[in-house]
């Protein structure tokens, strides 16, 4: 009878241990919920008080399950199913409270707002069990981390319109629950995988650098923009290649023309530089001409009295023979 007793009190001892724990764990859970949406709220900018009703001076059974854009497992605990703040004009950076929500939560949609920065690499061990991402047309940068990879039951991904770079991590091949893949008007690069064959082309355009996989096309060649730019630049180094070849020649042609257009001697009328190649072949000497000497010893002196070239017979009385010239 006392061996009975005993069982029964040990028992029930276990059964009590057992439902203290199970208290203190979900308590736990449910407290980690609350700080979730306490930290989200003091860490991310709200201009349009969207979150105006995260209150937490009330310690009442599911009050966090009334707050706008959080949906509970049931009304009757403090445990986060899924946070849906779609166009809630929220900015910052993806919020680290998120871990508090743990293993509880499922759906995580942010999109349309001004989040930036880059994605977490630890969000998928924030939050394991997420079945829906959603993180599209913030303005995220960077590369898209592998380790989004850890949400294994991922069945909808979409980072469409942001800034993200890089290539499309392989890791997500091992994604096999995904259905809904978006990544289109980013700025990534690189060959798509064939895992991805089965998703529509849409999920992956405005992507100038991505190829291969639903976009079809060969990677490794050279795109029509680069293309066009190459050969723009080649037909505007021909042009100016032209044009400099051309003023060259103009250059040289002109001043050659100068050369010859300004030598000694040039003069108005015909007979310009017959008189200057002849006075070559004289010496100077003094004569005089009206009782005053005169001597011209340089045919610029010369060139400023045309009048006195007139006559040919002059020469005599100032010039004397030519150098070559013997006399006898």
């Amino acid at each position: 009878m006392d061996r009975s007793n005993t069982f029964s009190s040990s028992f029930l001892l276990l059964i009590l241990l057992g439902f203290h724990f199970h208290v203190f764990f979900v308590s736990s859970q449910v407290e980690g919920d609350v700080r979730c949406l306490k930290g989200i709220k003091e860490t991310l900018s709200d201009p349009l008080n969207r979150l105006s009703d995260w209150r937490f001076d009330n310690t009442t059974i599911g009050f966090i399950c009334k707050f706008a854009g959080v949906s509970c497992w049931n009304d009757r605990e403090n445990r986060v199913l899924s946070l849906t703040l779609r166009d809630f004009k929220l900015s910052g950076k993806i919020p680290e409270a998120l871990k508090h929500c743990g293993k509880n939560i499922q759906k995580l949609d942010l999109a349309s707002n001004s989040f930036s920065l880059e994605i977490p690499r630890e969000i998928c061990s924030w939050m394991p069990f997420l079945v829906s991402l959603d993180l599209s047309s913030n303005q995220l940068s960077g590369f898209i981390p592998p380790t989004i990879e850890k949400c294994s039951y991922l069945n909808e991904l979409v980072l469409s319109n942001n800034q993200l770079s890089g290539s499309i991590p392989f890791e997500f091949g091992s994604l096999g629950r995904l259905r809904k893949f978006s990544v289109a008007n980013n700025r990534l690069s690189g060959t798509i995988s064939e895992f991805f064959n089965r998703f529509d082309r849409e999920g992956f355009e405005g992507n100038s650098g991505l190829c291969g996989g639903p976009l079809g096309g060969k990677c490794g060649g050279m795109s029509k923009k680069n293309l066009a730019i190459i050969i723009a630049a080649g037909v505007f180094g021909a042009a100016a290649s032209l044009l400099l070849a051309f003023g060259l020649w103009w250059w040289y042609h002109l001043s050659g023309k100068k050369k010859k257009g300004h030598g000694v001697g040039s003069g108005v009328g015909g007979g310009g530089g017959d008189w200057a190649l002849r006075l070559r072949g004289y010496k100077l000497c003094a004569g005089s001409l009206f009782q005053n000497p005169i001597v011209y010893n340089s045919l610029k002196s010369i060139s400023k009295d045309q009048s006195f070239f007139e006559h040919d017979d002059e020469f005599p009385l100032i010039f004397g023979k030519p150098e070559n010239e013997v006399v006898a």
